[in-house]
């Protein structure tokens, strides 16, 4: 059941389908249960926002909701654009005291251009 994100998928998309999603579970909608349980077999009876989450990521073939994010903002064709025009961004860490590669260097190692 792997999807693939479309060039207009965005973390703001995503964010907004899992939280339909939960509404659905909710609401006793069991087509919204029965997709939960097939991507994640082991999921609460009474799920989380973050339980969606990773069915959604998952769903894409994807560990998690993070490398789910990474790669939304990997495609975003605005980060893209930014890192186009300034490449340089990409080898900086923003917040130094943090030990991991910035999200666009990380999200290019695991999901290489295609």
């Amino acid at each position: 059941m792997s999807r693939t994100l479309t060039p207009d998928s965005s973390l703001e998309t995503l964010k907004k389908e899992a939280k339909r999603w939960l509404k659905a579970l909710r609401g006793g909608d069991a087509e919204a249960r029965r997709r939960l349980l097939a991507a994640t077999p082991a999921a609460p009876a009474d799920p989380s926002l973050r339980d969606v989450q990773l069915a959604l990521a998952r769903e894409h073939g994807l560990p998690g909701w993070a490398a789910l994010d990474d790669l939304a903002m990997a495609r975003s064709s605005t980060a893209a654009s930014i890192l186009t025009r300034w490449p340089e961004i990409d080898t900086h860490d923003l917040y130094p005291t943090n030990q991991h590669p910035s999200r666009g260097h990380r999200a290019r190692q695991l999901y290489p251009q295609q």
